[in-house]
């Protein structure tokens, strides 16, 4: 499969301390799938565990697409000193409710634990506040994910319920009220 979009992708530009996030683009692609390749990379995002270069390329269109429509955002992290590639973070529709928008985050293995998915959801939080004027944002994670459990708790998002979509893993449900 070969990703096809091209568009301008300084708008939406967000900086933090030590990373830039811009959106995603097709130059992006080798990035993205090194990092999902890496071991354990979705060890709790279950549908995903197994899924093939050919699997990862038709999400990587579909945030494509997404980002096109503004129907959601997939901003790949750098660092600011390097511009080396660390991970991903989104803002995109719920499958099962799309009109509901959560926001999740994929770091390389390398840089867990220091704060930046943390420093990410913060400025991707601001953004979609105060300039797409969010007043909800959602976030969904696997019971047995307790890295991003304490980080919707430091974010300030309140537990919603646990739920099990058909045909996936039971879920918790996070939502952020301004």
């Amino acid at each position: 499969m070969v990703l096809n979009f091209n568009l301008n992708q300084n708008l939406y530009m967000i900086t933090t301390a030590r990373t830039h996030l811009s959106l995603f683009t097709t130059e992006d692609t080798q990035d993205a799938l090194d990092m999902f390749l890496e071991p354990d990379a979705f060890k709790y995002i279950k549908p995903m565990l197994n899924a093939t270069v050919e699997q990862h390329l038709s999400f990587l269109q579909k945030k494509l697409e997404e980002i096109r429509t503004k129907k959601g955002y997939y901003w790949v992290v750098r660092l600011k000193d390097s511009n080396e590639f660390i991970g991903a973070i989104n803002l995109t529709p719920i499958p099962t409710e799309p009109e509901k928008i959560q926001i999740g985050w994929l770091l390389k293995n390398a840089h867990h634990r220091k704060g930046f998915a943390t420093e990410c959801a913060e400025a991707v939080m601001d953004h979609a506040i105060n300039t797409l004027k969010l007043t909800e944002i959602y976030g969904v994670y696997e019971p047995e994910n307790i890295a991003s459990e304490k980080l919707f708790h430091k974010l300030k998002f309140d537990f919603v319920e646990t739920k099990t979509p058909p045909n996936d893993n039971q879920l918790n449900i996070y939502r952020y009220t301004v």
